[in-house]
């Protein structure tokens, strides 16, 4: 079998994987959002599980994922159906929240008109809920695709660490092996281009028709609202196949009665309920979290290992952090200038959007060719891996804040001549760190679950795992060296401790900052 052959069945196996995945994730997400935004019961339960979740860096558990799942379900099903559920707890939790807040939000008359057409549960699901979700849907699973496509070439090459948990097909393990060949450049460049290609045929012909599709079920109809010349080829195809079964179905006599959400009303002022209310949730979690721990604790069979553990898990958090105040440097005033160009907004847009759809486990290679023979190969490789998966993050929120903000503010500081230093800091900086805020809590939630692959980067040649790069200590390190040692208790101290560090910093400096900027620097007009 030639390369490009190969390469397809590669792209097509990564593919089948992350749809799945995806669908998957609408459909719980679906689910779980409408439950928690229905019960007053199940949304204390619910939210708190689902806030906690989106902090865990999924990367982390990966091993005990695979490893468990591997153990129930050998062979191939096993590793695939490990890899499909790491790809959708980085989907899933996004969507739900989208969907949650939806169905909230909903206004009163449309419930009041559900209820005097008598709608049961199931009508008011597939009627209300369902199509007036389907705009948040839309915009959470083009997000999560994103996202989706950084643990899906993470988790094929993180597989091929052992022969017993390693996929056959997939773009992640064929990049893999041509990282450990030599003289692979030019196959490494058309997997490359082929994954690019794939991401841009998934977003013309599957996010942007569905993106169009669910406006049309918009609340707040927008002007702007997305265009797409394949929804209205598939519109006619549905016609072409659809029309004539409709034509032999026997007409009913009943009258169907159908409630559209695009009805006009006067939105009531609506108030997301948070997670703060939940505390008690909180903390029973955490408490059965720490119970785990002190259980590790004294059953660990080396004395120094929480030692190492706090060791790998300081010098994590030095290369996340330093890396993280990189991000923010570049992305706030870059994002603030893209925002504002007119010209070559959508241009420079569209690029971007490439770019950023190449994961950093893909440019793993380049990268290594690129650094090696350099000083601090493996800090420089490492910090390489964790900018990528966090700039984008940061960036794109920047932008996406910008464009928000309305254009009184803009005509406000024009009418008052303001000068260039002064637009940036009090129009500029203070209307964007909101959106800023909000990139950065999920620009670090990724780069901690970068750490797997950017402090050890492992691929098997020849049935032999080869280190390609790797740090003195990291936590990320530690979690791939104690799964391939089989050393389990050093594997959960690493994850436990890295949880409970990731969701202690969340809470004590992120959720305090955030709302702190979102109050201070709220926009009201």
């Amino acid at each position: 079998m030639d390369f490009l052959s190969a390469l397809a069945l590669d792209l097509a196996a990564s593919w089948t994987r992350i749809l799945v995945a995806l669908f998957a994730s609408i459909v719980f997400g679906i689910l779980v959002g409408i439950a928690a935004a229905t019960s007053r019961v199940l949304e204390r339960i619910i939210l708190p599980i689902l806030d906690i979740l989106q902090t865990i860096p999924i990367l982390g558990f990966f091993p005990i994922v695979i490893f468990l799942v591997v153990s129930y379900i050998p062979g191939y099903i096993g590793v695939n159906i490990a890899v499909v559920f790491l790809i959708f707890t980085s989907m899933s939790w996004n969507i739900a929240f989208g969907v949650y807040e939806s169905a909230k939000s909903l206004p009163q008359e449309l419930h009041e008109i559900a209820a005097l057409y008598g709608l049961s549960p199931l009508r008011k699901l597939l009627r209300i809920y369902i199509p007036s979700a389907l705009p948040r849907i839309a915009y959470q699973s083009t997000i999560s695709f994103s996202i989706g496509l950084f643990y899906l070439a993470t988790s094929e090459i993180f597989s091929t660490g052992s022969a017993n948990f390693a996929v056959t097909y997939g773009v992640g393990i064929e990049i893999a092996r041509l990282a450990a060949s030599a003289g692979s450049f030019y196959n490494y460049l058309l997997a490359i281009i082929g994954f690019v290609i794939a991401v841009i045929l998934t977003r013309v012909f599957l996010l942007r028709p569905f993106s169009a599709y669910s406006e049309r079920f918009s609340l707040s109809p927008n002007e702007n609202a997305s265009e797409s010349a394949v929804l209205g080829f598939y519109s006619l195809i549905g016609k072409i196949l659809i029309k004539p079964l409709m034509s032999l179905r026997p007409r009913r006599p009943k009258r169907r009665v159908v409630i559209s959400p695009r009805i006009p009303q006067a939105k009531k002022p609506y108030k997301l309920v948070r997670h703060k209310h939940f505390a008690h949730i909180y903390a029973l979690l955490g408490a059965l979290v720490l119970v785990l721990l002190a259980i590790l604790l004294l059953n660990t069979s080396q004395l120094g290992e929480e030692i190492i553990v706090l060791n790998a898990l300081a010098a994590s958090f030095v290369r996340v952090w330093a890396t993280y105040i990189a991000c923010a440097a570049i992305s706030l005033p870059l994002g603030i200038c893209i925002a504002l160009s007119k010209r070559g907004f959508e241009a420079i847009m569209s690029v971007l959007q490439v770019l950023s759809s190449i994961p950093a486990p893909i440019l793993m290679p380049a990268l290594i060719a690129l650094l090696a023979g350099t000083a601090f190969f493996s800090e420089a490789l490492a910090i390489s891996v964790i900018f990528i998966s966090m700039i984008w993050y940061i960036l794109f929120s920047m932008v996406s804040g910008m464009r928000t903000i309305p254009a009184s503010i803009f005509e406000a500081a024009r009418s008052n001549r303001l000068g260039w230093v002064q637009l940036w800091r009090k129009v500029y900086i203070p209307a964007s760190l909101p959106s800023f805020v909000t990139g950065s809590i999920t620009a670090v939630g990724g780069a901690w679950n970068s750490l797997i692959i950017a402090e050890y980067f492992t691929v098997q040649s020849n049935s032999q795992m080869v280190v390609l790069g790797q740090v003195g200590t990291g936590i990320g390190k530690l979690i791939d060296t104690a799964v391939f040692s089989g050393n389990t208790s050093l594997m959960l101290l690493s994850i436990i401790s890295m949880t409970i560090m990731v969701v202690v910093v969340n809470r004590l400096l992120w959720q305090k900052v955030y709302n702190r900027v979102t109050t201070r620097y709220r926009i009201e007009v």
